[in-house]
């Protein structure tokens, strides 16, 4: 991608060279702003990876299933975390008003507010809260409850700190939100989304 980006970037330089030369000063920022607009075109085509997944997209959103999306940083050998930013599916939701988005693992641990902003931005994205330990969970989302209709509860066991279900789920009981909170992300949105 970085060596497709240089070629288009000398590409435009070589092209506003040729058009600038030939265009009197009246004239230039007119012309200046005609290939800005024709370069933002030609860059955003490029660099909206999306793209590649519209018929997956349209496909769910068509038939009503959720997509779930990968985001937070992982350190596992071989994980990429470029693309795992909840921000990058902020674009999702908007070309696909009517699908539903399920942010896995809530952006932990560099992301998290990103992932609650978009949560409460979209009205069909959610978020998953595998993967942090119960008794941390005030301390990342303190507004749970705001949202607790767009969050579910998953397990991300077997994984590092999750050493049983039953644990965690008493910790999650435990919590000082109300049990009605507690019941949608434990099961409510997961039944409505997932119906049988």
């Amino acid at each position: 991608m970085k060596k497709e980006l240089q070629q288009m970037a000398k590409k435009w330089k070589d092209t506003a060279t040729e058009i600038l030369s030939k265009c009197d000063p009246a004239s230039r920022a007119e012309a200046v702003n005609r290939m800005l607009l024709t370069c933002a075109e030609e860059l955003e085509a490029k660099l909206d990876g999306n793209r590649g997944l519209a018929a997956v997209y349209e496909r769910a959103q068509a038939n009503g299933l959720p997509v779930m999306i990968h985001t937070g940083t992982s350190i596992f050998p071989g994980a990429r975390n470029l693309h795992a930013q909840p921000m990058l599916c902020d674009d999702i939701s908007i070309n696909y008003p009517n699908l539903v988005v399920i942010l896995a693992h809530d952006g932990r641990p560099l992301w998290m507010d990103e992932a609650f902003f978009l949560v409460r931005r979209h009205r069909n994205m959610y978020m998953d809260i595998s993967g942090i330990p119960p008794q941390k969970l005030m301390e990342y989302f303190p507004r749970i409850e705001e949202i607790a209709d767009k969050v579910l509860r998953g397990t991300d066991w077997p994984g590092p700190g999750v050493p049983e279900i039953k644990g965690n789920i008493e910790k999650f009981n435990a919590l000082p939100i109300r049990d009605e909170a507690k019941r949608k992300i434990l099961h409510d949105n997961a039944a409505r989304l997932f119906p049988r």
